[in-house]
């Protein structure tokens, strides 16, 4: 058990030595493996960047070049490069998650609150699909007929296209009627 932890530890060892030398690799010159004296990286259009190297022991000169990397684009803004600063990639798709708009989608009702389109968080483009509530529902107006015997009360006639106009929930939906006073039948005589 020992033994393969020791010969596990040896090759990962070695393998990040390995790594760790290819990593440098850049940094050495071709011609005589001596440390090249670098520039800074400079944009070279969309497909990358380069730096001037030289090497002061055997007088090697040249160029290396490198991909764009790191940053992250916008729908306003193309990803900046982490090595060179230049801009690089095509703009970003909108980001709708979740502020709204001045766009209403459709007002509060008794029920449920208001709707706005969602604005993209970058810029101000507005969602024609996406929606999000604000606010709260208007709840139900009763200050309009009270109920009857025969009719409950509803929403008031302001807010009666906005909401269901069934009867109020904390009130009964009619009365009972008066008992009609009967006169107790008289009774039979067992024949």
């Amino acid at each position: 058990m020992k033994k393969k932890f020791w010969i596990m530890a040896i090759l990962a060892a070695a393998l990040i030595l390995l790594l760790g030398a290819a990593a440098l690799a850049e940094d050495v010159c071709p011609e005589c493996g001596a440390e090249l004296h670098t520039q800074q990286w400079y944009y070279v259009g969309e497909e990358g960047h380069e730096r001037y190297v030289n090497c002061p022991n055997c007088g090697y000169e040249g160029t290396q070049t490198g991909p764009h990397q790191g940053g992250a684009a916008t729908c306003t803004k193309r990803a900046v490069c982490s090595v060179c600063n230049g801009e690089y990639g095509d703009l970003a798709a909108h980001s709708f998650t979740g502020k709204a708009s001045d766009k209403q989608a459709s007002p509060a009702t008794c029920t449920a609150a208001a709707t706005y389109y969602v604005q993209c968080d970058n810029c101000d483009a507005v969602s024609e699909t996406e929606t999000v509530s604000v606010g709260d529902p208007m709840g139900h107006d009763y200050s309009g007929a009270p109920a009857t015997c025969t009719e409950p009360q509803v929403c008031a006639p302001r807010a009666a296209a906005l909401c269901w106009t069934g009867p109020r929930a904390t009130t009964t939906a009619a009365r009972p009627r008066p008992a009609q006073s009967r006169r107790s039948a008289p009774a039979r005589a067992a024949a």
